[in-house]
């Protein structure tokens, strides 16, 4: 097969890393890649333009007159703008929701209609079109709770602001609403965030095991939420059958139930993101995502001993059921460790030199040491080009060897002034 991957990131890192190992696949691309991955199988970059429809339908005029027969998507702005009804239109196998199904992630207010249809346990909330009238809102509230301000929309995960007080929510909104002109207010779940990824064909779910994103930039939940800065994988204790089935007949077979009765079938990754009491087991879902995680697949794929291919196959065909409810994977953990650069969520610098080398992700092998996410080459040295530049990536039995393994492989191909958390796993240690 001829297979192209859409995106650039570390998250497309991985999944094109992971594909090239398939049998079944002889000829890579990805659009637009990067210069900084290299493959074991031919392997080329397109140029494209991701962000309006009309670059989008290039892109598949052009993977049409390729022969290109499987096209996978990884970012949500692409998504979020029709990607895969576009390439679908020209008779092009996609995985990944359509526009409409992609809703589940661009717009969180149709996420909690869906969720409050299908009577999925979530948050209970508000919603407002108007900056004045939530902030009347939250000077009439209770603030012996807290609350949660999203903005209704894709903001790269920088649009939530848990607030503890008025004055919290004050200093947040207004920004809030810049993004896309409506936000949501959510009472604030409490417990451990738990990452839970099914591959879905629109009637069912194969799952990854449970993993723990770290989202603020600093040590011990401190700072502003970023695009996440780790992930290990498995949660231990969530590993397991019982589990998977209550999130299958609780939340992801009634979603999926509810966005087909809506005639927008959900067909690709379904990302739930849930709070979890470990204690009581009680349980609400915090939001969904419309694709891979980022840096979840890292993590994932670095754990998966199946092939991807027939899994993405069986997810447009509809054909899943044929396929176990949890994806085989090796046993011991998967840890990635996220390096960024200075002033990371915000303006980051660029261009600080990068001591990185192609071969320790190298398309199609069966290892992978690091995973490019924000880098680029200038004048044949690479360099910083975004907020989080690379993620180490350890996979042992134990998983603080795990953890030692990722921060070592990436101080070994990072920068200075880099930064990243070292608590990620710490507290399952």
């Amino acid at each position: 097969m001829k297979v192209l991957v859409v995106g650039s990131g570390g998250r497309e890192h991985a999944i094109a890393w992971k594909i090239a190992q398939s049998t079944e696949v002889s000829h890579l691309i990805a659009a637009p890649g990067s210069e900084a991955w290299s493959s074991k199988i031919p392997f080329e970059c397109w140029d494209c333009d991701l962000t309006n429809v009309s670059g989008l339908e290039a892109l598949a005029l052009k993977a049409k007159k390729e022969n290109v027969e499987l096209v996978v998507v990884g970012p949500d702005d692409p998504l979020s703008l029709g990607i895969v009804d576009i390439f679908e239109y020209r008779g092009i196998p996609t995985f990944g929701p359509r526009k409409e199904a992609a809703l589940l992630e661009s717009s969180k207010a149709f996420a909690k209609e869906v969720m409050e249809s299908a009577r999925v346990p979530t948050a209970s909330y508000v919603q407002f079109n108007e900056v004045s009238q939530a902030k009347q809102w939250l000077i009439e509230a209770d603030w012996r709770k807290s609350w949660v301000l999203k903005a209704d929309g894709l903001a790269l995960g920088k649009g939530v602001r848990v607030c503890e007080s008025l004055e919290e929510a004050m200093e947040s909104i207004d920004s809030l609403f810049e993004i896309h002109g409506k936000i949501l207010i959510e009472e604030k779940l409490y417990g451990e965030e738990i990452s839970l990824l099914g591959v879905c064909d629109g009637n069912t779910v194969c799952f990854f095991p449970p993993a723990r994103d770290y989202k603020p930039v600093f040590n011990e939940q401190k700072g502003p939420n970023t695009g996440g800065m780790g992930v290990f994988a498995p949660i231990t204790e969530l590993n397991n059958e019982s589990f998977f089935n209550q999130m299958k007949k609780e939340v992801f077979l009634p979603v999926l139930s509810e966005m087909k009765k809506r005639g927008v079938p959900y067909r690709g990754v379904l990302y739930a993101g849930l709070m979890r009491d470990p204690k009581t087991g009680d349980y609400g879902v915090l939001e969904f995502n419309a694709r891979f995680g980022d840096p979840e697949t890292q993590v994932l794929l670095s754990l998966m001993t199946d092939d991807l291919i027939p899994y993405l196959k069986a997810a447009i065909n509809e054909t899943l059921d044929s396929y176990p409810l949890q994806i085989p994977t090796q046993s011991g953990y998967a840890v990635i460790v996220m390096g960024a650069s200075p002033g990371y969520p915000g303006d980051s610098k660029k261009g600080l030199t990068v001591s990185w080398d192609p071969s320790v992700a190298l398309l199609g092998s069966l290892d992978a040491e690091c995973f490019a996410s924000g880098i680029s080459k200038k004048e044949e040295q690479w360099v910083t080009s975004g907020g989080r530049v690379l993620g180490g990536v350890g996979v042992d039995e134990s998983l603080s060897e795990a953890k030692i393994k990722a921060e070592s492989h990436l101080k070994a191909y990072g920068f200075e002034e880099m930064h990243y958390r070292t608590d990620i796993a710490k507290e399952s240690l």
